[in-house]
This record gives C-alpha cells, sequence and structure tokens, in this order.
C-alpha cells in the first residue's frame, strides 16, 4: 500500500496531521484494518514541511497507534535524515540504507537521539513481516500455481468489466448491431497491442494480454469484417525517420552534438560527435551517468518541404532534469525548470526551406533507460490518410486512443492532452464517419474538448489490464448499466472562473450532452470550476459496470 493522501488539503497549522481524517483517508485505513497489509510505502511529497518518510504525526500516530498496523513503513524512494525518519516511523529504507545505517544510527542511539525501544519495534515488524509471509521457512515460489492461471485471468476480467465506463452513447451505438454492421475498422495507437498498464515500477508484464483489435476480432463472427490501423505513428518513430543537415545548405547530414560534465553547459565540452538525429538512448556519452550530472546540445537544420503549421514532439523518459528546444532564435518548447509530461509538442508556422534546431537538455543523475527523442511533422502528416479512408468504408469505426509505457509512467508528469497527433485523429475520423465509438486509455482524466460534440459514443477504459480486450468484446456485443461502485469522472477543467454549482450525479453536464447511463442518483457538490468549453463534465458513475447480457428487453432504453 502506497501511503498518500490523495486530494486532501491539510491546512499549515494542522501539526498533529489529523487533518488527514477525510473521505479520501477511507481506503488506507481500509487497507490497513480489513486488508491487513504487510507494509505502508510512503510519498515522496511534503506534508505540513515534513517529508512523507519521516512524518512521525502520521506514520507513528496514525498508522501505527491509531490504526493498529503492525507490519513495516518503508520509504518510497531512499530517505533523507537518518534520525528524523528513524523517530518518524520509517522502518525500511528503500532500496538500500543510505541515511538509516549504522553509521548514522549507532552514534544516535548512543547520543540519546534515537531510543533502543525504537530501533527494537523495527526489528520486531521487520522480523513479524518475514515470519507471516514464510520468508524464513519455505520457497517463495509456487509451482502449483500455473502461468496460465484461471483463476487469476477471471480475475483481472472481473477488474476490466468493474473499471470500464461508458460516458456517451448518442445514437445507441453500443451495444454494436451486428445484424446491420458488417465492417468494423479499429484505428489508433491503442489498438493493438494490448496495454494493460502504464509506464514505471507499476508495469508488470502479464503473461498474456488481450488487446482491443484481438478482442473485437473475436466477437464479429462470420460474415463481419474488422480492419484495423494505427492512424499516427508515435515520437519514436518520427525521431527516426528526421534528416536534419549541419549546415543551412544541406550539405552535411546530421547534428553537431556537444557534451558537457556539469549540469549548466559551461566549459569546453567533454564530448563532442555528429549524430544523425536527435534519438538519445541511455547515456549522453560514455561516464555522463557517473555522478555529478551531465548536460548536451544538438545544434542543426531541418527543411520543411511546404510553408504551414508543424509540430515539434520530444519525448523524453526517466531523467532528473530538463530540456529545451529552440526553433531558429524562437524558444518553443521549455522544460529547463519545470518537469513537464515524458511526451511534449507544440506548434510552429514554418516557412519551407531551412530551420535552425537547437536542443539543449541536462540530467542530474541518470538511469539506464534514460532517453530523449525530437521529431518534427507537417500537420498535414500527423493523421495517415489510409486511417481516413478505411474508416470512410466501414459501418462503424472504434477510435482507440490514449497513453502507453511511453506516454504516462512514473518519475514525470503526463499531459491533460492526448499525445501527439491522436485529436487530430479522432477529428478525422469522424470527417469521415459519424458512427463511432472513442475509448480512452489512460490514468486519469483528459482534454476532450476539440472533439466531445461530434462523436457520439466514448467509453473510458483506465489501464484495462491483461483481459480488457476481452472486455471490450463484451462491451460492443452488450452493455448493462447497474449499481456499483462509486467513480468520479471530470473532463476539460480549463480555470477558475464560472461559479460552484450542484451538480446532479449521473448526469452528463455539457452543451448538447444528454444523459444517457446513470439515473435516480444522490447529488454531489462540484469542487472545480469548469471554462465555458464545449464540454463540462463532473458525474458520478455510481455505477456504471459493463456486464454481458441478452435479450432485446434488457436493451431498449439504456442507451
Amino acid at each position: 500500500m502506497h501511503w498518500q493522501p490523495p486530494g486532501i488539503a491539510i491546512l499549515p497549522s494542522a501539526r498533529d496531521g489529523k487533518s488527514v481524517a477525510t473521505p479520501a483517508r477511507a481506503a488506507f485505513e481500509a487497507a490497513v484494518k480489513e486488508g491487513h497489509v504487510g507494509a505502508v510505502m510512503t510519498s515522496y511529497n511534503l506534508v505540513n514541511g515534513h517529508h512523507m518518510s519521516q512524518y512521525g504525526a502520521i506514520n507513528n500516530d496514525i498508522v501505527k497507534n491509531e490504526w493498529g498496523f503492525d507490519g513495516v513503513i518503508m520509504s518510497d524512494w531512499t530517505s533523507y535524515d537518518a534520525i528524523a525518519a528513524a523517530n518518524g516511523g520509517l522502518d525500511v529504507e528503500m532500496p538500500s540504507g543510505e541515511m538509516m545505517n549504522r553509521k548514522n544510527l549507532v552514534p544516535a542511539i548512543q547520543q540519546g537521539k534515537v531510543s533502543q525501544v525504537t530501533i527494537d519495534d523495527k526489528v520486531r515488524r521487520i522480523l513479524r513481516l518475514a515470519v507471516r509471509f514464510g520468508w524464513l521457512d519455505r520457497d517463495q515460489t509456487d509451482a502449483s500455481i500455473p502461468k496460465e492461471n484461471p483463476q487469476g485471468r477471471e480475475a483481472a476480467l472481473q477488474g476490466a468489466r468493474e473499471g470500464m465506463v461508458l460516458l456517451k452513447n448518442d445514437a445507441s451505438l453500443l451495444p454494436i448491431d451486428r445484424a446491420a454492421v458488417k465492417k468494423i475498422a479499429i484505428i489508433g495507437p491503442l489498438r493493438h497491442p494490448a496495454v494493460p498498464v502504464g509506464g514505471g515500477s507499476a508495469a508488470v508484464q502479464p503473461h498474456a494480454a488481450v488487446s482491443f483489435r484481438d478482442g473485437l476480432t473475436s466477437v464479429a463472427g462470420p460474415g463481419v469484417s474488422v480492419s484495423y490501423h494505427r492512424g499516427v505513428a508515435p515520437v519514436t518513430e518520427l525521431a527516426d525517420r528526421m534528416k536534419f543537415s549541419r549546415d543551412d545548405g544541406g550539405r552535411s547530414a546530421g547534428l553537431d552534438f556537444e557534451g558537457f560534465s556539469n549540469t549548466t553547459l559551461s566549459g569546453r565540452p567533454a564530448v563532442t560527435r555528429v549524430d544523425p538525429r536527435i534519438n538519445l538512448a541511455g547515456p549522453f556519452f560514455k561516464g555522463s551517468d557517473s555522478g555529478g550530472g551531465s548536460s548536451a546540445r544538438s545544434n542543426g537544420y531541418f527543411t520543411a518541404e511546404k510553408p504551414g503549421p508543424h509540430r515539434v514532439a520530444v519525448q523524453t523518459t526517466r531523467g532528473d532534469g530538463g530540456y529545451r528546444v529552440y526553433i531558429g532564435e524562437k524558444l518553443l518548447l521549455d522544460n529547463w525548470r519545470l518537469g513537464k509530461p515524458l511526451v511534449t509538442h507544440a506548434g510552429v508556422n514554418l516557412t519551407n526551406g531551412p530551420h535552425r534546431v537547437r536542443l539543449e537538455q541536462y540530467r542530474r543523475a541518470e538511469w539506464g533507460n534514460a532517453a530523449t527523442r525530437l521529431g518534427i511533422v507537417d500537420d498535414e502528416q500527423l493523421v495517415d490518410p489510409v486511417a481516413k479512408t478505411m474508416a470512410a468504408q466501414a459501418d462503424i469505426v472504434v477510435a482507440a486512443v490514449g497513453f502507453d509505457t511511453e506516454s504516462e509512467g512514473e518519475a514525470s508528469d503526463r499531459a491533460f492532452a492526448l499525445p501527439l497527433g491522436q485529436d487530430d485523429l479522432i477529428r478525422t475520423l469522424v470527417d469521415a464517419n459519424r458512427k463511432i465509438i472513442v475509448t480512452i486509455t489512460s490514468g486519469g482524466g483528459v482534454d476532450m474538448t476539440r472533439w466531445i460534440d461530434r462523436v457520439p459514443a466514448l467509453v473510458q477504459t483506465w489501464y484495462p489490464g491483461q483481459e480488457g480486450g476481452w472486455h471490450w468484446r463484451n462491451c460492443c456485443s452488450a452493455w448493462r448499466i447497474s449499481p456499483g461502485t462509486s467513480r468520479h469522472v471530470r473532463a476539460a477543467p480549463r480555470r477558475q472562473s464560472e461559479p460552484r454549482q450542484l451538480l446532479p450525479a449521473g448526469r452528463l453536464i455539457a452543451r448538447g450532452l444528454q444523459e444517457r447511463c446513470v439515473r435516480g442518483l444522490s447529488r454531489v457538490s462540484a469542487d472545480e470550476d469548469f471554462a465555458a468549453v464545449p464540454i463540462r463534465i463532473c458525474i458520478v458513475v455510481h455505477a456504471i459496470r459493463v456486464q454481458q447480457f441478452a435479450g432485446r428487453s434488457a436493451r431498449r432504453g439504456r442507451g
């Protein structure tokens, strides 16, 4: 269990941490008292000026004493002060004892800054957990559990079934009428392969995962053809096919690279070379990840084949630092001081001909999978024309959009807008075929304002797990609305400009958007203001469980 009070406002005067006693705390308390978790992991953020790994008002007073937690509290990741962490309730410093070690704690005990009782309690907690889970007396590999575990797959399917949320179903496109539909096109980067989870430490890959494409194909049956296309290229591919030159005449291919053994691009470069493109995987140069930080500068020219709007996109992976991109002398992307999403893009109007491109970046620390990629694309080339043709020829279109491990994950923010080109893809598909179902794979809400009024059906799949494709198959063949767990879904928050309002739960509050999903629920107060844009959604889906059902009577009137 990862202890981070989400959405909780803690007043500066609440020094005892008691103001954490809000509805959001209930899930963590239930995990301890009812789920009997063995470990609690503290988050990175500060609460009342204290690092969570050493905040005794929560770790000791609430979690251990008030809730009666007898397991271990561990850090995510490392800690900041050995004495404060030991006294603040931290039992295990992950991934190693960088602060809580013999060198720091033995003098602290001898000087009376940390009591022996405190250390003994930590030892008991660690040993108690090891005994409870059998780490001391048995092999931890259970050969009786097969990789293809039916019980595990059923649990994953149940999770997908209870997680997906139907947000819009105008014209009753769902369930798909297989008697009338003979051609289905599933288009988008999330169609295949399956994206069961986001990136980072949570990216546990299942033995097998079912994609939306495979799930939809399996239910189509004889007489129904399913075509598929990705629609837009990922930034990784855009970066690979970039052509740069070292001069504005295009006489020498590539970009000039300079690498520095500091984070400020100062002094003489430690390394100079010519790179064919900006697609740096791993350290900037040999030895740049040895400690102390490093920086790099890439200079070159991009030649626009014709004038007009272009997109410049940068993808970064794990690496503690920042970057900025100049087109000519214009600073187009500035992520130098404030970390931004894994994938960032911006528009720029270019004349035909060469344009100077400069990327500057630094990393205070590097990991083995740190990378930086840059791509430039004409707006008219964002969406593959084959996708539009395919959509026009289909009876119904499924747009599979959202995020994956390269655009949403650990150690970076995630953009509110969909990744590069996906909004354009949806709008292009709608132009070709009005019978479209949009599915969004993501760990949170996204900006839908560019297309929500034009699409008749919308499904939020979240990250559906390994069986997401099978459940999507069920969704397309039949939908059922039934009571379930409360879910809060908000879309398109823009600015704090409108008065707070009391919204009827279960309604899709939007211009031209009607209630289709939930009826007869209690009211909920909106705690965030929304802009006067084509869509305003603040719904409590209590709840939408997508379940397979049969019978014409069950389908009538459910939208």
